[in-house]
């Protein structure tokens, strides 16, 4: 609009086509990981024959088929029954995402309508047991999301200024450790606390030598899944982790519980 204003600080909270990174370290915000996802939920309230892995009562679980397919899963059951009135509590639902490198997808998967990604879906995971392709085809159509996954790329120290970043803007990352947006709060928090204990200039310094210090660590977290993927990838490591390395681990698991 040709508007100009003039602000003490400016601080780049504009996501993974940030501007405010472009202008200040000469680079975009982030690049493509290589990694991609099609994701959705499925309510089990109408499905009482969809029996989920009895493991997901446990905790988050991730799934490694062959060519380095995965599917993350994560069981949601509502434990507030006693507590909450029984017209507004929640229904139990699976949540997943299928995940694989870019090659790895007939087309663009951001360009393909609802059905069509639960095809491709199905596609991906064909020699999978029939549990999962039937509760991707019993997914919500309104849940449905494809997703490319990103990393950053221009996670470095930046010239003294009244500029800063924060969140996606300077460490994007895929969301296999769900870290992105709990780091981006904590980015708000720093400064925050900076702003109010220091002087701008030395605040803004401050905030960027901390966020570049854990900032790295939260990325890094996001990424051993989507390595293990390719390396299942291999047929020949791929057998040996089932035939013996996974078996191995769970005898080890087993003797020190019972100690």
């Amino acid at each position: 609009s040709g508007d100009t204003h003039e602000f003490d600080i400016v601080v780049g909270a504009d996501g993974i086509k940030s501007v405010v990174t472009q202008t200040l370290l000469g680079r975009p915000a982030s690049r493509p990981s290589g990694f991609s996802a099609i994701a959705g939920i499925t309510f089990l309230k109408n499905h009482s024959d969809l029996n989920p892995p009895a493991a997901l009562e446990q905790g988050l679980g991730l799934a490694v088929g062959p060519k380095g397919v995965g599917m993350f899963l994560a069981l949601h059951r509502p434990r507030t029954k006693d507590i909450v009135p029984e017209s507004i509590q929640e229904v139990a639902y699976l949540v997943w995402p299928v995940i694989a490198q870019d090659p790895a997808f007939s087309a663009n998967i951001t360009e393909m309508g609802k059905e069509l990604l639960i095809e491709e879906s199905q596609r991906m995971i064909g020699p999978w047991a029939s549990f999962y392709k039937t509760m991707i085809e019993r997914t919500e159509r309104n849940t449905l999301a494809s997703i490319n996954f990103i990393s950053p790329g221009a996670m470095i120290p930046w010239p003294k200024s009244r500029l800063t970043l924060i969140g996606d803007a300077v460490h994007p990352m895929p969301p296999t450790a769900g870290a992105g947006a709990s780091t981006a709060i904590i980015d708000a928090l720093n400064l925050v606390d900076l702003l109010r204990s220091e002087s701008w200039s030395e605040a803004l310094e401050q905030y960027r030598d901390r966020m570049l210090g854990y900032a790295p660590i939260a990325v890094n977290l996001s990424r051993p899944a989507l390595v293990w993927q390719v390396r299942f990838g291999n047929t020949v490591l791929r057998r040996v982790a089932l035939s013996i390395g996974l078996p191995l681990v769970g005898m080890v698991v087993r003797v020190l519980r019972r100690k």
